[in-house]
């Protein structure tokens, strides 16, 4: 299953429409925050929230709850939408437009599309979701296929993975001029943080070696990790080296999960959590023997 696309007649936004109060939700990540960047150019009355899994059940309800004209939600989605959630969603009388591409989400966004043809899902796993929101939208600047590269690969050692990189050093205004940028560059002063982060992950990566735990079932070598900073870097070091690599995030008590095979995202969804086939994550505390449980009964 690559796309799918409920709902799809092609919707002419009028200038009215885009002066209509207009609510959206979206991940903290790269590819949240760019959405954000597509929609604000597009919608001139819109109210937007960066948030992480555990707040979305609470951010669309108290979305709901102010009747805007348009909800969109993008790039995240709660791990199950209980029923106080659905009820708020019968009865709002706005548009709901949802664009993802984490197979996990789809079918509980098909049941909330199904209430009504006012609400719509874009969901395309072949893109992320800040290319397939410009893409409905017909919005397009270098800084767009940078996050698309770098959100579909994790590739962190060329200019997208750099984009991630400064993304999370950067405060979002500064951010919002670097995402203009045409052709897209970054200037010296960033050239001279991005080298300094540099030598930072490498620091880093050094001392995440001391928690590295390798569990080995199946022909598969396991790392088991523990860092809360430069988390894309580090897991593509090991990486390089272990498959698949689970991250414990010692402060928000999660864990990232990446793999070479399309494994990741059914080792998190058996904890609740979801994501991409090779870059998924869990929003939970787990015990590590019931993670190590999960994996051999996925690579069995």
């Amino acid at each position: 299953m690559k796309k799918i696309i409920d709902n799809t007649i092609k919707v002419c936004y009028t200038e009215n429409m885009k002066k209509e109060i207009t609510y959206m939700i979206s991940h903290l990540d790269l590819d949240g925050y760019g959405t954000s960047f597509v929609a604000k150019k597009f919608f001139t009355n819109i109210y937007i929230k960066n948030i992480n899994y555990p707040d979305v059940l609470s951010e669309i309800k108290s979305a709901l709850s102010k009747n805007p004209d348009r909800l969109i939600i993008s790039d995240i989605w709660a791990d199950t939408i209980d029923e106080e959630t659905k009820k708020a969603f019968k009865n709002f009388k706005g548009k709901l437009l949802i664009f993802d591409h984490h197979i996990s989400s789809v079918e509980s966004q098909r049941e909330i599309v199904g209430m009504s043809d006012r609400f719509q899902l874009i969901y395309d796993n072949t893109c992320c979701a800040t290319a397939s929101i410009a893409t409905h939208f017909e919005f397009w600047l270098p800084s767009i296929g940078l996050i698309n590269k770098y959100d579909m690969t994790g590739e962190s050692d060329d200019l997208a993975g750099q984009l991630n990189t400064l993304f999370w050093e950067i405060d979002r205004g500064e951010l919002l001029e670097v995402l203009n940028r045409t052709p897209f560059r970054f200037t010296c002063a960033e050239m001279s943080l991005l080298d300094k982060i540099s030598k930072n992950q490498e620091e880093l990566y050094k001392k995440v070696l001391e928690t590295l735990e390798i569990y080995e079932v199946n022909n598969y070598s396991v790392a088991f990790i523990e860092c809360a900073k430069y988390k894309s870097y580090i897991l593509n070091r090991f990486l390089e080296k272990y498959d698949p690599v689970i991250m414990y995030d010692f402060n928000k008590e999660t864990y990232s999960i990446r793999s070479l095979n399309p494994i990741a995202s059914t080792i998190a969804e058996a904890h609740g959590g979801g994501g991409h086939e090779k870059a998924a994550g869990i929003s939970q505390f787990v015990e590590k023997e019931a993670l190590k449980k999960t994996i051999k009964k996925v690579v069995e």
